[in-house]
């Protein structure tokens, strides 16, 4: 960029301090050093992130939401796939898009990105995670934010 074009409102940082005792920043920094984060500032962004996601979803807008269910069952497991293929079409407007992969044996994984509000979501995921046949169930609560 020219040096005399503005910056955006994207490209604009502000700087701040913030107070902690040694051992907080001490926690801070290993997270940084294992979690493979350039710097605490990076580490920072992403925690007020996730913190971000968490609010839209308890906050129950009325904005459509995104989410991505993961979910492993037992193929054998008498009716499942029926069951599983009802709750599905009940809530298909949900459903932007599955893929299904073998685990072996009678196991498979299935992974749902899912958009609809929060309570159509979360309704989505309990109903697959009930069904008997499903050893596991895990919804990724996503949320679309600017910066």
């Amino acid at each position: 960029m020219p040096k005399n074009e503005p910056k955006t409102e994207r490209q604009k940082a502000i700087r701040f301090s913030v107070s902690l005792s040694p051992s907080l920043l001490n926690a801070l920094d290993a997270k940084v050093a294992e979690q493979g984060y350039a710097s605490r500032s990076e580490f920072t962004r992403d925690l007020i992130r996730a913190k971000q996601v968490k609010d839209e979803w308890e906050m129950d807008a009325s904005e459509p939401l995104y989410g991505v269910l993961s979910v492993v069952y037992d193929s054998e497991q008498s009716k499942l796939l029926a069951r599983k293929n009802a709750v599905i079409k009940k809530r298909a407007e949900c459903v932007i898009s599955s893929t299904c992969v073998h685990l072996g044996g009678d196991n498979f994984l299935e992974v749902l990105i899912l958009r609809g509000l929060c309570q159509e979501i979360s309704a989505f995921a309990n109903d697959l995670a009930g069904l008997k046949g499903v050893k596991f169930s895990e919804l990724s609560q996503v949320a679309v934010f600017d910066e």
